[in-house]
């Protein structure tokens, strides 16, 4: 799986299928508090990339690949070279 973006959300089956556990007890910690989590705008749960790196490191679970630290280094696939200079000028 390719790493995620740090505003992406994770659905808690990704996480539940990463530690090898049940959704449901995924599901459970949410309601129960212990894994903070947002609803999306279809009312599912989702956890905040931030959220599920500080509870792995909290509960002493395995930091899933796709949660670990952010990339170093952004990659910019356009055919305009204005773009990629206003870009860099940003970044």
């Amino acid at each position: 799986m390719n790493a995620p973006s740090p505003t992406r959300l994770l659905r808690p089956s990704q996480l539940a299928r990463f530690w090898e556990l049940h959704p449901a007890t995924v599901h459970m910690w949410i309601v129960q508090g212990r894994l903070p989590a947002v609803r999306s705008p279809g009312n599912h749960f989702r956890v905040r990339i931030a959220d599920a790196r500080a509870f792995c490191e909290r509960e002493g679970m395995p930091i899933p690949p796709f949660v670990g630290a952010p990339p170093d280094r952004v990659v910019v696939m356009t055919a305009s070279a204005a773009v990629k200079r206003a870009l860099a000028k940003g970044l």
